[in-house]
């Protein structure tokens, strides 16, 4: 069993549990120091997110869609949170799709 989590400065950002085989295991590319990785079909297919009210305390920027500009508009808006996010009544009316597919996304978390 193996378990993975993300954080984005000190905010759990992802918790994952599922099953890692050692050929699962990608060695690293170059001498340089960087880390062995995972392939993407193991996160898809073996690694299971965890759901929880702890993902809406993440960085608005991890939202799909929200690049730097987004991120620093939002952020600038006084939303800075996955949560504040989706909860807020009003958002910059450019934002708007992007609340609503948080929303969608984050649905049954808040």
């Amino acid at each position: 069993m193996a378990a993975t989590e993300s954080f984005h400065g000190q905010t759990l950002t992802m918790l994952r549990f599922g099953w890692i085989d050692a050929d699962d295991w990608q060695a690293q590319k170059s001498a340089t120091g960087q880390m062995a990785g995972l392939d993407d079909t193991v996160y898809r297919h073996k690694l299971m997110t965890i759901p929880g009210p702890y993902i809406l305390n993440g960085p608005v920027q991890l939202v799909d869609g929200a690049g730097p500009k987004a991120a620093a508009e939002l952020t600038a808006a006084g939303l800075t949170t996955i949560g504040q996010l989706v909860s807020t009544k009003t958002v910059p009316a450019q934002y708007a799709k992007l609340q609503a597919a948080a929303r969608e996304r984050y649905k049954g978390l808040y």
